[in-house]
């Protein structure tokens, strides 16, 4: 049954991604009210709260949680923030949506999918790749079997990020900083996507020299997934490419009958024997699209297509991506089924 009064909402930081989630939360005001915002930053929760229309401003993240009127959380905090931030909302009774990578170890993923099911609440996460048209109609396709089974995907994101990096101080030196944990774990949510979920059964990262001394993660990396069925991945991440136009990434998939690929541009292009075909896809807000699809399953009681559960895989691949690149070595995800 649909909930009909308005959801409350409370975002837990107020940077860039709080702000998308407060942006999508407004455009519905009989869905959903931001009725709390809590930042470390005192003046930026003030001045956020007043733009927002927010009940409460703080930097105390239990006096938000506290509140019965608050029903959901976005989580918008630096990433080793988030499992906590995460709990302690579930523990407090709200339903939440948090940033990727939802966390940083096995242990604390399966903690948080455990809490959500013990206290009923739902545990979504803002992975943005699920909710791209582009890469929705390139999966509806491969799986339809346009180009038959897929045997290679290449996915290549290319960024030059250090001006923003170095003014976002924390995104330096955060327990998972580094392009393979802010840009290749959408890229492997990406994979799987365009893979139907084949697991992941080994993961080979390597990473080149800094061009950022400062940041305590990869710069640039690189990954080879090796799936089930003879499937490859290859993933390139970087945070010092210069590109014409700031992010570009670049997604190709191989079949046995044919390639598909995008350049972010909002067209898919389709070569086969026969020859090739480019079909354009409208473009949507991607924050406003998964927050949407939050408060949807918040008022309806449904699972979240992105539920923390299905984004294990994807997580644990990363997890093994930055272990490889540690040890020189392969090393196998996490398995699925050990939960």
């Amino acid at each position: 049954m649909r909930r009909t009064e308005p959801i409350g909402v409370a975002v837990i930081g107020a940077g860039w991604a709080g702000e998308r989630h407060a942006a999508a939360y407004r455009v519905r005001p009989q869905l959903a009210r931001v009725v709390a915002v809590v930042d470390a930053n005192a003046a930026v929760a003030a001045a956020r709260g007043h733009q927002w229309e927010a009940s409460l401003a703080t930097t105390d993240l239990d006096a938000a949680l506290s509140r019965a009127d608050v029903q959901a959380v976005s989580v918008c905090l630096p990433n080793s923030l988030h499992i906590a931030t995460a709990l302690a909302a579930l523990e407090a009774g709200k339903h939440v949506i948090i940033e990727q990578p939802f966390a940083t170890s096995v242990e604390d993923a399966d903690t948080l999918i455990r809490t959500a099911a013990r206290v009923r609440r739902l545990a979504m996460v803002a992975e943005g790749s699920r909710f791209d048209p582009v890469y929705l109609q390139m999966a509806d396709m491969i799986l339809s079997d346009e180009i038959g089974a897929p045997y290679l995907v290449r996915i290549a994101r290319d960024q030059h990020r250090h001006e923003m990096l170095r003014a976002r101080s924390w995104s330096l030196t955060d327990a998972a900083s580094g392009a393979m944990w802010n840009g290749g774990i959408h890229d492997i949510e990406t994979l799987r996507m365009f893979t139907g979920g084949l697991a992941i059964q080994e993961v080979y990262a390597t990473t080149t020299r800094s061009n950022l001394p400062e940041l305590e993660g990869d710069d640039t990396s690189v990954a080879v997934l090796r799936c089930e069925y003879g499937c490859v991945g290859t993933l390139s991440e970087s945070y010092s490419a210069h590109t014409p136009s700031g992010l570009r990434v670049r997604a190709e998939v191989f079949g046995a009958h044919g390639a598909i690929a995008t350049d972010g541009t909002g067209a898919i292009t389709i070569t086969t024997q026969d020859g090739e075909r480019t079909v354009r896809v409208p473009s949507v807000d991607i924050y406003d699209a998964m927050v949407a699809h939050f408060l949807d399953c918040v008022s309806r009681g449904n699972e979240p297509a992105t539920a923390a559960y299905g984004m294990r895989p994807g997580l644990f691949a990363t997890l093994a991506a930055q272990t490889s690149m540690i040890f020189s070595a392969p090393i196998a995800p996490e398995p699925s089924s050990s939960f």
